[in-house]
């Protein structure tokens, strides 16, 4: 597994986005002050069920949440699922592609 901390969210839009990450998760650890939308960013691409990169972005906006989540959509990833933990908010994603392969019968 490898791990980056990222210094923007522009910077993230730039990363090269693997086609063998089938699924990923972004973890948005809201902010209790009203300055940013949220603390932490933390962004987990996975192969299969193992984790293959791990990102951290500092404190950022919603327009920041928009950029994170809108990228994956254009890169094939649809969303799965949104889940809350204490002040963590979680979206779920799974390659588009990769979910029609796991749904089909043999």
């Amino acid at each position: 597994m490898s791990y980056f901390k990222l210094d923007s969210y522009q910077e993230f839009t730039s990363l090269p986005i693997k086609d063998r990450w089938t699924k990923c998760t972004v973890g948005l650890e809201h902010s209790v002050s009203g300055t940013h939308y949220w603390l932490l960013c933390e962004i987990q691409f996975f192969v299969d069920d193992e984790t293959d990169l791990y990102l951290h972005i500092g404190p950022g906006s919603k327009g920041d949440a928009n950029l994170v989540l809108n990228t994956l959509e254009s890169h094939g990833f649809v969303q799965t699922g949104r889940r809350f933990m204490r002040e963590w908010e979680y979206f779920d994603y799974q390659r588009a592609d990769s979910r029609k392969m796991s749904t089909q019968e043999p």
